[in-house]
C-alpha cells in the first residue's frame, strides 16, 4: 500500500526584504545599506549656527544651569577643533532644543564631518546624561523660549525625545562605517560605560553588535524601578535584541505606549529575530492598544511566508485586520493553510478554505492526514457537488450571454457642436462638490457634479446641483454627450439621463433641437439608451476574496434547478457594474428569473465574505447587490448590522440598500433607524431618506410609517388562533402589545403550553414557532407604536376620521392601543370634544354616550393639559372599564410656568445635581445624545421640538462614552432653547404642552418635586 505524504508550499528562509528599509540599521545584518555624511545637511546646519549664538549664551548664563556644564559649553564655543565630546554635548543639546530639534539627524552629520565617528558617537552618549528644560515648568514644554531654559545633569524625558533623531542617524552612519572607524568608536564608547544607565543604554543602541553590552544592561535593569526618562532609553533596546527572550525582557520593562511611539522598532524586532519573530510580534500586538502598531504587526505576519506566521495570525483572531490577512495568506499558500486550519481544528476557516480551494482539498484527501482532519475534509468535499444544477439550455439567455458579451452597436456621433460662449467662463475651482457649493455654476462645477454622481456620499448633492442648474448644464452637456466615445461622453450621457429622471426631458429635447437635426437624433438615442449596454471600457473581474463555491445555490424561478457557477459569477459581475445608489439595470430581470429568497441568501453571503475580507470601499458594489437582489430577510440582517455598530461608516451605506429594497419592511426599518439609533449621522441619514420617500408619495414621514405597520397575521379582532389539534388557544395583545394566551373558553394561561402526548406534534410545533415569532415581532413593533402615539399627543398631530378608522381602529395590531387612550376632536388648536373608542368600535364621550363624528373632523390624541378639569372623570371611566393605558396620558404630570413666557432659558435647574444614570435615560424620553467627540466625550443632550427648534441641556463634568457614570453625579450647566433657522424662540412661541413636557423631563431628571 502506498502512502502519500501531504506537502505544503516551501517556506521562506529569510524575512521579507522590504522590512529592512523600515527597521533600524544593524551592522552585519541584512542587505548592505550605504550611509554617508550628507554634505547638504552639514551646510544647512552650519548656515543656521550663525543665528543662534544669542540663544546658546542665554542658556549657559541662566541661573539654573549647572556652572560646570556652562564652562564646558563655553569651551566648545571657544575652540570647537580641540573640544571634547562632553563639551560638544552641552552645545548639541541646546541646539536641538533651540532651533534644531526638528533637524536632529543633521547634528550627527555635522559632528562626524567636523570630527569623526567616534567623537560624534561619544557626543551622543554624553548628551544622554544631560537634561534641558524650564525649571518653572517641569516636563516637556516645547513652547518654552530658549532663554528660559537651563541645562543640568541627570536626564529627563525631554532628553530622550530631543536626541532621538540624532541617535538614529548616528547609528545608521556607524552601521555603514569602515571597520577601522567602527572599531575606534567601539573602543571609545567602551570607556564611557561606567555603570550609569544613560551612557550604557545609549552606547548599546549605537553599537547593537555588542551583545555582551546588551546582556549587561538587561542584568542591570532587571528588577529595578524605572523612571520615565529611563523607560524611553530602555525602549531603544528593542532595536538591539537578537533573541525572543531578550525581546520579552525589554517589552516587560516598558509601557505599551512606548512601542506605539516608535513603530520602526516593530520592524526592527522582525529583522533581528528573523524567522523566530512571530511569537514576539503576537505579544507586541497584545500589549499595544493603538491601531497603527497593531496593523503593522498584522501586515508583517501576513508577509512572513512561514507556517508559524499563519499560526500567529490565527492566535489573534477576533481583532481588526486579522481575517483579511489570514485569507490573503491562505490564497497565496493554499496547501499550507489547509494543513494549518485542519490541524488546529478551526472548523469554520477549514470548511471555508476547502470550498475556496477544492482542487487542493481533493489532492490532500489522497494523502495521509490526521483522522479528524480527514473526516471533516471528506465530508465537506462531499457537499461541494452541487445537485440539480441547471443544464446550459435552462440557463436564461441573459446569464449565458450577458450584455458585455454581445456585439456593440456604434453610437451616433455628432462633432463640431459649440455651446454658448457665455457658459464657458470659469468662475469657481474646488476639489469636490461639497453640499455648500450647490448654488455655484461653472463648467468646473459641472464636471464635479458629473463625477459626484458616481460617489455614494455625494450623489444626492449632485442631484440637487443638476436640479438647480439644469438650464446651465443642458447646453454644455449635449455637445459632449453626442461627441467622440470615451469617458467624457459616458459621463455627460449619464448626467442627461439624471436630468430626465429629475423631470427635464422636454427641456433637453428643446435645447437639442437648437443644435440641429443630427444632434437631436443623437440626443434622443442617448436618452433612450438601454442602460444594460452602458459599460466601462473593461468589465471588472470577480474579486479575489469571493468564493463562488461557498455561496448558497441560486435557484431558478418556478424550478428546482440551481444556476451553474459561471452563471452565478455573471450575476455577481452585474452587481459589480452598478453605480452607487443605482443597481445595474439587468439585476431587476435577474430577480424575476430566479427565486428571490435564494438570491437574497447568496447576496448576503457575498456581503459576509466582503466583510470578513475587510470590507474595502473599492468593492462597495456589494450594497447595490443587497439593494437590488435582497428581500425582507435582508432587511432584518441590515437592521441588525446597523444596530450592532451604528458608528461604523458602512451603516450609512446600509441605509441606501434598504431604500433600494423598497419593501414595506425596508421602509419600516428605515423609520426605526431614524428614531432609535444612537449615532446621529446614521439617524439623521435615515430621517432624510424617509422624508424623501414620504414626499415622493405625498405623505409626511409619520403618515408613511402609519401605512407600513404590519398586521403580524392577526385576525381583524386582533387575535390569532393557535392549533394543537385536539386543543386550540387564542392569542391576543395587551396594552403594551405583549402576547397573552387564553383557552377557547376564555381561561387565561401564563404562556402557550408545551405539547402533550395527545396533541398533533406537527401542528403543535408550527403553533409554537408562530407564537415565538408573534411575541418577538409584537415586542419590537409595540414599543415603536406606543412611542409614536405618545409623540402624536405631544406634537399635536391630527388625523382624519378615515385615517383613524383604517390605520388604527381596523388595524389588528393597533386596535388594542386605540381603545386605551383618550382621543379628541379639534378646531385648530382648541379641543372641542374628547372621546374614546369603545369595544364595538363606536365612539363614546365622557358620559359614555355614543358620539357621531363628522367626516371632516380633525382628530388627535388628547393631552391632559387640554382635558383640564375633565381629566379625573376620564381617569375614573377608564378604571371602571379596567383599561390600562399604553403610556402615561391621564396620569401624566403637567406643569405651567407663566414666568417663562418671554424667556429662552430655564434658570431654575442651573447648578442642580443630577444622577448620571438618569442623564443616560434621556434618550428614552425623546432626547438625542450627540455623537461622542474626540476621546469619546460628550456633554450635551438635545430634545427636538416643533418648527425646527431644539431644547439643549449641558452638564458638567463632561461625560465619557467608556465610563459615562463616573462620576455618579453631575451638574446641570445650561438649559435653553435653540433654533437652527432664526433667533432662539421663547417658551411663549412653543405653547403650553411643549413647555410642560420640557419641565416634566427636567423635573424627572433632577428629581425636584
Amino acid at each position: 500500500m502506498t502512502f502519500v505524504v501531504f506537502e505544503a508550499e516551501p517556506e521562506a528562509t529569510e524575512v521579507p526584504r522590504q522590512w529592512w528599509a523600515k527597521a533600524e540599521p544593524f551592522r552585519g545584518l541584512g542587505p548592505d545599506r550605504r550611509c554617508e555624511v550628507d554634505a547638504a545637511a552639514v551646510a544647512r546646519f552650519e548656515a543656521r549656527l550663525r543665528d543662534i549664538d544669542e540663544h546658546v549664551q542665554a542658556v549657559l548664563n541662566k541661573r539654573g544651569t549647572d556652572p560646570r556644564l556652562a564652562e564646558l559649553g563655553r569651551a566648545y564655543l571657544a575652540s570647537p577643533e580641540d573640544a571634547t565630546p562632553q563639551e560638544a554635548a552641552v552645545i548639541g543639546l541646546i541646539l536641538l532644543w533651540s532651533v534644531f530639534h526638528d533637524f536632529g539627524a543633521e547634528l550627527a552629520d555635522y559632528l562626524v564631518s567636523k570630527h569623526d565617528s567616534a567623537f560624534a558617537a561619544a557626543t551622543m552618549v554624553a548628551m544622554s546624561e544631560l537634561s534641558l528644560g524650564d525649571p518653572r515648568r517641569p516636563g516637556m514644554t516645547w513652547s518654552s523660549w530658549v532663554g528660559e531654559l537651563s541645562i543640568w545633569r541627570e536626564p529627563t524625558s525631554s532628553t530622550g525625545y530631543l536626541t532621538q533623531a540624532a541617535m538614529r542617524r548616528m547609528r545608521a552612519l556607524l552601521a555603514a562605517a569602515p571597520q577601522a572607524e567602527y572599531d575606534a568608536t567601539r573602543a571609545r564608547l567602551a570607556t564611557m560605560r561606567t555603570g550609569a544607565w544613560p551612557a550604557n543604554l545609549a552606547s548599546t543602541f549605537l553599537l547593537p553588535t555588542e551583545q555582551d553590552w546588551l546582556a549587561s544592561d538587561l542584568a542591570m535593569l532587571s528588577g529595578s524601578a524605572r523612571s520615565a526618562p529611563q523607560e524611553i532609553a530602555v525602549t531603544r533596546l528593542l532595536a538591539c535584541v537578537r533573541t525572543p527572550d531578550q525581546a520579552d525582557a525589554v517589552i516587560a520593562m516598558i509601557r505599551p505606549s512606548q512601542i506605539s511611539f516608535r513603530p520602526e522598532l516593530i520592524h526592527s524586532l522582525g529583522v533581528q529575530l528573523g524567522l523566530d519573530s512571530p511569537g514576539v510580534l503576537v505579544r507586541v500586538y497584545r500589549r499595544v492598544a493603538e491601531a497603527k502598531p497593531r496593523r503593522r504587526v498584522v501586515t508583517m505576519l501576513q508577509q512572513l511566508d512561514i507556517q508559524e506566521a499563519l499560526t500567529a495570525l490565527l492566535d489573534l483572531q477576533g481583532g481588526p485586520y486579522i481575517l483579511p490577512a489570514i485569507l490573503d495568506v491562505a490564497a497565496r499558500t493554499p496547501r499550507r493553510a489547509l494543513w494549518v486550519f485542519g490541524v488546529r481544528n478551526d472548523s469554520e476557516l477549514f470548511r471555508d478554505h476547502i470550498r475556496r480551494h477544492p482542487e487542493v482539498a481533493r489532492a490532500a484527501a489522497e494523502c495521509v492526514l490526521p483522522q479528524q482532519m480527514g473526516e471533516v475534509l471528506n465530508a465537506e468535499l462531499a457537499t461541494l457537488t452541487r445537485s440539480n444544477v441547471a443544464p446550459e439550455e435552462l440557463v436564461p439567455e441573459l446569464l449565458r450571454t450577458p450584455p458585455w458579451l454581445r456585439p456593440k452597436s456604434k453610437p451616433q456621433v455628432v462633432t463640431g457642436l459649440e455651446p454658448p460662449a457665455e457658459l464657458l467662463r470659469e468662475w469657481y475651482s474646488y476639489p469636490s462638490l461639497d453640499p455648500g457649493l450647490v448654488r455655484l455654476a461653472s463648467p468646473h462645477m459641472l464636471r464635479l457634479a458629473m463625477r459626484a454622481l458616481e460617489r455614494r456620499t455625494l450623489r444626492a448633492t449632485a442631484f440637487e446641483w443638476f436640479r438647480i442648474h439644469h438650464e446651465f448644464a443642458v447646453p454644455l452637456l449635449i455637445p459632449t454627450a453626442v461627441g467622440k466615445p470615451g469617458r467624457d461622453r459616458k459621463d455627460a450621457g449619464n448626467a442627461l439621463r439624471v436630468l430626465v429622471e429629475i423631470g427635464f426631458r422636454d427641456e433637453i429635447v428643446a435645447t437639442a433641437t437648437e443644435y440641429g437635426g443630427p444632434a437631436l437624433s443623437a440626443v434622443r438615442a442617448v436618452l433612450d439608451t438601454d442602460l444594460s449596454t452602458v459599460l466601462p471600457a473593461r468589465v471588472p473581474s470577480l474579486p479575489e476574496w469571493l468564493a463562488l463555491t461557498t455561496l448558497p445555490p441560486i435557484v431558478l424561478a418556478e424550478s428546482t434547478h440551481s444556476l451553474p457557477l459561471p452563471a452565478v459569477g455573471t450575476v455577481i459581475t452585474m452587481a459589480m457594474l452598478s453605480q452607487p445608489g443605482v443597481p445595474y439595470s439587468p439585476l431587476a430581470q435577474v430577480k424575476s428569473l430566479c427565486e428571490p429568497a435564494s438570491l437574497a441568501a447568496a447576496m448576503w453571503e457575498v456581503h459576509e465574505q466582503w466583510r470578513r475580507a475587510g470590507a474595502h470601499t473599492r468593492d462597495a458594489w456589494v450594497w447595490e447587490a443587497l439593494g437590488g437582489l435582497g428581500d425582507d430577510s435582508t432587511v432584518q440582517q441590515l437592521l441588525d448590522l446597523i444596530r450592532a455598530d451604528s458608528a461604523d461608516a458602512r451603516a450609512v451605506s446600509a441605509l441606501d440598500a434598504l431604500v433600494a429594497i423598497g419593501s414595506d419592511a425596508a421602509l419600516l426599518a428605515l423609520k426605526t433607524v431614524s428614531e432609535k439609533v444612537k449615532t446621529s449621522r446614521v439617524r439623521e441619514g435615515a430621517r432624510d431618506r424617509v422624508t424623501a420617500i414620504a414626499e415622493g408619495l405625498g405623505l409626511s414621514p409619520d403618515q408613511l410609517a402609519d401605512r407600513l405597520v404590519p398586521d403580524l397575521g392577526l385576525r381583524p379582532d386582533g387575535t390569532t388562533l393557535l392549533d394543537f389539534g385536539p386543543r386550540q388557544f387564542v392569542v391576543a395583545l395587551d396594552e403594551q402589545l405583549r402576547a397573552t394566551v387564553r383557552t377557547l373558553d376564555g381561561t387565561p394561561r401564563a404562556t402557550l403550553p408545551k405539547p402533550s402526548a395527545s396533541d398533533d406534534p406537527d401542528l403543535a410545533a408550527a403553533a409554537a414557532t408562530a407564537f415565538r415569532k408573534l411575541k418577538k415581532n409584537a415586542v419590537a413593533l409595540g414599543a415603536d407604536q406606543i412611542t409614536r402615539l405618545e409623540r402624536a399627543m405631544l406634537t399635536g398631530r391630527r388625523f382624519s376620521l378615515d385615517e383613524l378608522r383604517t390605520l388604527f381602529i381596523d388595524h389588528p395590531l393597533r386596535r388594542t392601543l386605540t381603545r386605551r387612550i383618550v382621543w379628541a376632536v379639534y378646531d385648530g388648536d382648541a379641543l372641542r370634544t374628547a372621546f374614546r373608542v369603545a369595544e364595538d368600535s363606536t365612539f363614546a364621550d365622557l358620559s359614555d354616550n355614543e358620539l357621531h363624528l363628522p367626516a371632516t373632523a380633525a382628530i388627535g390624541v388628547a393631552h391632559p393639559l387640554e382635558l383640564g378639569a375633565a381629566t379625573p372623570g376620564w381617569t375614573s371611566l377608564f378604571a371602571d372599564y379596567e383599561l390600562l393605558q399604553p403610556f402615561p396620558q391621564l396620569a401624566r404630570a403637567v406643569y405651567t410656568a407663566p414666568e417663562l413666557a418671554g424667556a429662552s432659558t430655564i434658570t431654575k435647574f442651573l447648578g442642580v445635581e443630577v444622577e448620571s444614570t438618569r442623564i443616560l435615560g434621556l434618550p428614552r424620553r425623546g432626547w438625542d445624545r450627540p455623537d461622542a467627540e474626540d476621546g469619546g466625550r460628550y456633554y450635551y443632550f438635545t430634545k427636538p421640538l416643533p418648527a425646527d427648534n431644539t431644547f439643549v441641556l449641558t452638564v458638567t463634568p463632561i461625560m465619557h462614552a467608556g465610563f459615562p457614570t463616573d462620576p455618579l453625579v453631575r451638574t446641570i450647566e445650561s438649559a435653553g432653547l435653540q433654533s437652527r433657522t432664526s433667533r432662539p424662540p421663547t417658551f411663549a412661541d412653543l405653547g403650553p404642552i411643549t413647555t410642560s413636557e420640557i419641565l416634566r423631563d427636567l423635573t424627572w431628571l433632577s428629581d425636584i418635586r
